[in-house]
């Protein structure tokens, strides 16, 4: 949060990133592109977004010297629809199946609701009051996860503004769940359908490093 967040974006770096939590971005200024692996999307002042955690994407400013002004939200999506779901186990598996393979990309004027509980959480994320600020986020994030859990189901209406996981997210998916043990790589391949040699070249591809250094 906070004015650290307004700086030039993506102009110093290469590849794309991902991370382990889910990210939820919002511009409060600014005008550039947002790099996925199905192609660039364009934003400015207004654009939110949604990328679940280990999907490859980047932010870029326009121009070599401007200044954008983003904050962010990093949070565990599947900790928290388990907290609210308890007694519907249905509901959360359903849940976490749209939430996790679709980057979402939307702005105030397409889906205000979605815009207006992401401002409302990073206002909230100020509140000096801890134990109200904790409450009040984890229910403001499970109305966000639900609104975007009916924007990505909703394929048709909303193609130009989604893009898949990339084809090796089964592979990224198995590193995280195993990766204290000793992992071949074949065994990724595998996961993802594909010979050896092609996953060796569509990780370099994807993430401009080897499965090996990865």
């Amino acid at each position: 949060l906070g004015e650290h967040w307004r700086r030039n974006y993506g102009n110093d770096v290469d590849a794309m990133h991902f991370h382990n939590l889910m990210e939820v971005g919002y511009c409060h200024e600014g005008n550039g592109n947002i790099e996925t692996l199905a192609g660039d999307r364009p934003y400015t002042g207004g654009t939110f977004t949604m990328v679940p955690r280990n999907i490859p994407h980047s932010t870029r400013t326009k121009g070599l010297v401007t200044r954008d002004y983003w904050e962010y939200l990093f949070f565990d999506a599947e900790k928290i629809l388990a907290a609210h779901c308890r007694d519907n186990p249905v509901l959360e598996r359903q849940l976490n199946a749209a939430l996790g393979r679709m980057l979402y990309i939307g702005t105030v004027e397409d889906n205000p609701a979605a815009a207006g509980l992401i401002r409302a959480l990073l206002d909230y994320a100020r509140t000096p009051a801890e134990a109200l600020r904790h409450k009040v986020t984890d229910s403001l994030l499970y109305a966000l996860l639900l609104e975007f859990a009916g924007l990505v189901t909703h394929v048709v209406e909303y193609q130009g503004k989604l893009t898949e996981t990339g084809a090796i997210g089964s592979a990224l998916g198995y590193v995280e769940e195993h990766y204290a043990e000793p992992i071949r790589i074949q065994v990724l391949a595998e996961a993802c359908g594909f010979s050896e040699t092609h996953f060796r070249r569509l990780f370099g591809e994807v993430l401009n490093m080897s499965p090996g250094e990865y």
